[in-house]
Order: structure tokens, then C-alpha cells, then sequence
């Protein structure tokens, strides 16, 4: 168990997953420098809705695909384990790793601002972070390949800033920073809480569903 928890924690915590998470403590960091030193307008930064979900989603891109990579696929495959313990643990292992990010973020703003407007500009990049980590690891369990997942998720999220919703409507990802018309930011948010169920729980389904028509082999 020991030994399961240590891979795992390897997996959740490597260099592929902690350098996009780097980017909001030290996005937190420059804004709360330059704050001090005089040399960017008074008020609470507003770029988290934009930026928690695209570090979130290039974190958890290559979770689903890393035994596939190293070779260690089939081996993995034979092991006395539930069929959904694979995805649950990188699901949690991601969601570990994006509260420690978010947490160090946030001890780096108190430095600067209160701490209810800090909590205010995290929680609109709630529900838009979950979907775009379960649209990550769903495409990188499909496809099997870090860099096409990443890709996706750099190209969804550069496509939902570039058309301001007019593309997405009702599951667009900044509805709060750049409100459109004729969309309730709440079912927008209530949206994406459930698209990113859906897709999580459908990763868990096709990582059971591999498992089964390898075994059957």
C-alpha cells in the first residue's frame, strides 16, 4: 500500500504536473511585488478565472498516458487492483496538487489583499478548472500522448479567450470576467460542474473498460 501510495504521489507531483502549477504562485508573486513597489494600479487581480483552468488542465495532461510512455502499460495492467483505482488516484492525486498550488497562492496575495476578495477571485475558476482537468484526462487516456493533450487544452482555451463565448454559450469558461449576454453565469457555472462529472466519470469507464479488453486478451 505504501509502495502504491509513493508511485502515485511520484506520478501527481512530477516536473510535468508542478510546472504549470508554479505559474499561479509566481503570477501571485510578481502581481504582489509590483503592487508594493508602486508600479501596478490598487485592486485585486482578476486573471485567475483565466489562468487556474489552463494550469490546471496542462497539469493534469499527461496523467492517464504515463505508464503507456515508459512501456509499463501492460505490466500495470496485471496487477491485483480495481479497475477504477488507476483514475481515481490521479484524479485526487491532481486535485491534491492544484489546493497545495492554489493554497501557496493565496498565502502569497495575504500579503497584499484581504482575505475575502482573495477567496472572491478564486471561485470563479472553480467549475472552469474541473472541466478543463476532466477534458485532460479523458483526451490523454484516449489518445495515450501528453502533447496531444496538452495541445487540446491549449488550443480549447485559447479558442474560448479569442471568441469571448460565442463559440461555447452556456459551458463558456470566463463568463465572469468577460460576461456574455443572455447567459446566467450560475447555470453556466452549474454546466461545467456537471460537464466536468461527466467527463471524469467517463475517464474512470474507459480506464475500467481498457483494463477488461486487456485482461480478456
Amino acid at each position: 500500500m505504501a509502495g502504491k501510495l509513493y508511485y502515485e504521489a511520484r506520478i501527481a507531483f512530477g516536473f510535468a504536473s508542478v510546472l504549470p502549477l508554479l505559474g499561479l504562485p509566481v503570477y501571485a508573486l510578481i502581481d504582489v511585488l509590483n503592487r508594493h513597489g508602486g508600479l501596478a494600479n490598487p485592486g485585486m487581480p482578476t486573471n485567475f478565472e483565466l489562468l487556474v483552468p489552463l494550469v490546471t488542465g496542462l497539469s493534469a495532461a499527461h496523467l492517464m498516458s504515463i505508464e503507456r510512455e515508459e512501456r509499463f502499460d501492460e505490466l500495470r495492467q496485471t496487477f491485483s487492483e480495481a479497475a477504477w483505482q488507476v483514475p481515481v488516484a490521479r484524479i485526487w492525486g491532481a486535485l491534491v496538487g492544484l489546493a497545495i498550488s492554489l493554497f501557496v497562492t493565496f498565502l502569497i496575495l495575504t500579503l497584499h489583499y484581504p482575505v475575502v476578495r482573495i477567496i472572491e477571485a478564486f471561485l470563479p475558476a472553480v467549475a472552469p478548472a474541473l472541466y478543463l482537468m476532466g477534458l485532460a484526462f479523458l483526451s490523454n487516456n484516449v489518445s495515450g500522448n501528453y502533447w496531444l493533450s496538452a495541445s487540446l487544452i491549449g488550443l480549447y482555451w485559447f479558442l474560448e479567450y479569442a471568441s469571448r463565448g460565442q463559440l461555447t454559450r452556456h459551458f463558456y469558461l470566463f463568463n465572469h470576467t468577460f460576461p456574455i449576454e443572455f447567459v446566467s453565469y450560475q447555470i453556466n457555472r452549474l454546466t461545467l460542474f456537471v460537464l466536468a462529472t461527466l467527463l471524469l466519470t467517463l475517464n474512470v469507464v474507459y480506464s475500467a473498460w481498457r483494463r477488461r479488453a486487456h485482461v480478456g486478451r
